[in-house]
């Protein structure tokens, strides 16, 4: 057999098909699982919301790095502020409850209605621009304002709520 080298090109196409087939079930999986845990009310934890906003800031700042995406500093305010405003007023859609003596957090119909306009723009984006790396920043600078914005109202929204159930109101 001289002069044949293995394949590797088809063994990389192969598996990036296998990756592409496991991520798209995991998508719809993720989608099941929102569809089927919405309405259930959530324990709060705010080490973990906290947690979440340290994660995207650090992502964020781990993907500037890399991708050496240098955009105007207009681009960022509004990326930002845009995500701070969408996470708030989803936030808003969730309830605080008190359960259990434990406060939690109940979603609604606009929670899922607003999860599923993030989810639609996300990949109305992709499939329009095809992602270029300038899109894929002015994204990850939404997406992290948009976990600022959420996880921030929640978690005021709790401490709010945790100072009203120990002075008795």
């Amino acid at each position: 057999m001289k002069g044949s080298a293995f394949p590797w090109s088809t063994v990389i196409v192969i598996l990036l098909k296998i990756a592409s087939i496991l991520g798209i079930v995991l998508l719809l999986f993720s989608v099941l699982i929102m569809l089927l845990t919405y309405r259930k009310a959530k324990k709060i934890s705010p080490l973990s919301l906290i947690l979440s906003m340290l994660i995207s800031l650090t992502s964020l700042l781990i993907y500037t790095e890399l991708l050496h995406v240098r955009l105007p500093l207009l681009f960022w305010v509004v990326a930002l502020a845009g995500g701070v405003l969408v996470g708030i007023g989803w936030s808003l859609t969730s309830r605080l409850v008190r359960v259990q003596g434990l406060i939690k957090s109940q979603g609604d119909i606009w929670y899922l209605v607003v999860w599923a306009l993030v989810f639609a723009l996300n990949q109305l984006v992709v499939i329009i621009t095809g992602r270029p790396v300038q899109v894929a920043m002015v994204m990850l600078l939404a997406s992290t304002g948009l976990v600022m914005g959420n996880s921030s109202s929640i978690l005021v929204r709790f401490y709010h709520m945790r100072s009203r159930i120990m002075d008795g109101s």
